[in-house]
């Protein structure tokens, strides 16, 4: 949990810059520090790599991984449901 701070900043530059690119798909929405420390703290189990610069050890990226569980029967996996929040805004609105 001691490189959640870090893990946020990395989401917000990769989304900063994807949308500087004119790449910006769900760029609106990096993630948030409470869904990564509900990550860390609820899934188990939980393993991941995270890749670090050496010599200053900043961290460059990093992937986590569990097995899937949900506790509701009408849950469906799909990114294309106004609730999963994956949809870009139109360009001038803002989210906040």
């Amino acid at each position: 949990l001691a490189c959640m701070p870090e893990m946020l900043l990395l989401c917000n530059e990769a989304s900063r810059r994807q949308h500087a690119k004119g790449r910006s798909a769900n760029s609106n929405k990096p993630l948030s520090l409470e869904y990564i420390a509900d990550r860390l703290d609820t899934d188990d189990p939980l393993w991941g790599y995270t890749i670090r610069k050496e010599g200053t050890g900043e961290l460059q990226g990093f992937i986590t991984v569990t097995t899937f569980t949900t506790w509701v029967r009408w849950f469906r996996w799909d990114s294309q449901a106004e609730l999963a929040g994956l949809h870009e805004l139109p360009k001038g609105v803002s989210g906040e």
